[in-house]
């Protein structure tokens, strides 16, 4: 069990015996529950940013009682407020339980807030939003795949970054020479685990290998540069 989870168990404990609040206790509960279902925990988070309960238990803001108490990342929050947001905008009745289909994975649902252009928890634009709306017949496909596919956040962004973000030249030679550079570091990890090579050999494969990752740096460096 890890320190988190062992942490939170013993305040559930605590505020219950102490007569603690009831939404400080759901959320606690609902942390606890993470793992198995989203969306108990970012109901329980909407509450708590609607009524401000968080500042009569000594914090400032809502992320600060989330990183204090919950253990949750303000990335995390913030994705968990919008997916939220978002199925209920989208697929209110499934998330009462009364339509059937697929509850997307709050991830998914952050993909397709991200890539049609919903604000964020706190009312901004997302960073990465494409420069240009997408048309509708990509949202209506993001919309199926999501809704009513239910498809992975890694699945949606294999299907629809080269769509909704494509990418310039430049960029994909970043990621090749990424790739490039990964792979060979991974060769080298891989033949330190392999009994019987030659020595010499695989000294010389490092120093080969060390000065391609010096050049592979170089041309990253320089198209960074132009860009």
């Amino acid at each position: 069990m890890s320190g988190t989870v062992q942490r939170l168990k013993q305040l559930v404990e605590e505020l219950e015996d102490s007569g603690g609040a009831q939404e400080r206790i759901l959320a606690a509960r609902a942390a606890l529950a993470f793992k198995r279902s989203w969306i108990n925990l970012a109901a329980a988070l909407a509450t708590i940013r609607e009524s401000g309960a968080y500042q009569s238990w000594g914090y400032d803001d809502l992320m600060a009682y989330c990183a204090s108490e919950l253990g949750l990342r303000g990335a995390t929050v913030d994705k968990l407020l919008v997916s939220y947001a978002t199925l209920n905008k989208h697929a209110p009745q499934r998330l009462e339980g009364e339509e059937d289909g697929p509850i997307p994975s709050y991830q998914a649902l952050d993909y397709f807030a991200r890539a049609t252009g919903e604000p964020r928890a706190d009312g901004s634009m997302p960073r990465n939003a494409p420069s240009e709306p997408p048309s509708e017949e990509v949202i209506s496909q993001l919309h199926e795949a999501v809704f009513e596919q239910g498809q992975s956040a890694q699945q949606l962004r294999k299907t629809f970054d080269p769509v909704v973000r494509p990418r310039s030249p430049e960029e994909q030679q970043l990621i090749a020479l990424r790739r490039a550079s990964s792979t060979a570091q991974r060769l080298l990890e891989q033949l330190g685990e392999v009994d019987g090579l030659d020595d010499q050999q695989v000294e010389h494969l490092q120093r080969v290998i060390d000065d391609l990752r010096t050049q592979i740096e170089a041309l990253s460096n320089e198209l960074k540069e132009a860009a």
